[in-house]
């Protein structure tokens, strides 16, 4: 289903590109910026330099065949992007960075990449399980549903360690991810976004990993918890779980309050 933005690679090699060296830090890039004053800058150490300065220089570097288009993709800064490299022809993800390693897309969505979920997820009934993000694997799985998600509402974000919580959502049974929530808590909880993916909605998950939030992670904390800025699937289940009422064109918080984005 997601085959355009996630379908990786086909080939891969190790071949010699031709780059620009930073007459400053000595790094390496593969294209330079004028500022219309003949100063290019250096993407590693911000510092602009006269354009003429930087080298060029022939390094080994991966280059990719991209499975969706069958364009060359270079794994370098021009290609890079927020989870890894990206086909510039067509958008899509030629690989996820994790750590020194590039991976398949299709690899990071097998269940089998993280397999530790199966073991801490908390059962939520016969086959869902809700899994509090822990690692940098969790992360970077949540971070690719967010892609996801951005595809049908761009003011998705991405979620990060040590600032936001969050909770993946998978079906142990048919060993695939469906969803995710992320929050962040002070005096209460504030329910940032959830989502599920296409083809499991109007299956109850959405409700079910809702209502677990609430009391296992919002209750705690206070009698209300917000939401921040509910799109109108998102508004239309609180409306259905009774934490929020219509009123006129508007909508009013009766367990919750709505805050703005961050």
């Amino acid at each position: 289903m997601y085959e355009s933005i996630f379908a990786g690679w086909s080939t891969r090699k190790i071949a010699t590109a031709e780059l620009y060296e930073c007459p400053g830090c000595k790094r390496s890039q593969d294209s330079l910026f004028g500022d219309g004053e003949g100063l290019a800058e250096c993407f590693k150490c911000k510092q602009k330099f006269p354009a003429h300065s930087f080298n060029r220089i022939n390094k080994k570097r991966i280059l990719a065949a991209c499975a969706h288009c069958n364009a060359e993709v270079w794994f370098t800064p021009m290609n890079a992007a927020f989870l890894g490299y990206l086909c510039g022809k067509c958008q899509n993800y030629v690989a996820f960075q994790y750590g020194y390693t590039h991976l398949q897309p299709a690899q990071v969505l097998r269940l089998g990449w993280n397999s530790s979920v199966l073991k801490r997820g908390i059962p939520l009934d016969s086959s869902l399980m809700f899994v509090p993000s822990e690692s940098k694997k969790d992360y970077l799985i949540l971070n690719l549903l967010q892609v996801i998600a951005k595809q049908e509402d761009p003011r998705f974000t991405f979620s990060q360690p040590n600032k936001d919580y969050a909770a993946l959502l998978i079906n142990r049974k048919e060993n695939k991810y469906l969803g995710f929530i992320c929050w962040t808590e002070k005096e209460n909880a504030v329910l940032r976004q959830f989502f599920i993916l296409k083809d499991e909605r109007r299956k109850g998950h959405a409700q079910m990993m809702v209502a677990f939030w609430v009391e296992n992670y919002a209750d705690p904390l206070h009698e209300k918890f917000c939401i921040e800025s509910p799109n109108e699937s998102a508004l239309n289940l609180h409306i259905k779980m009774g934490h929020v009422r219509r009123e006129g064109d508007g909508a009013v918080g009766i367990k919750c309050n709505f805050v703005a984005g961050l």
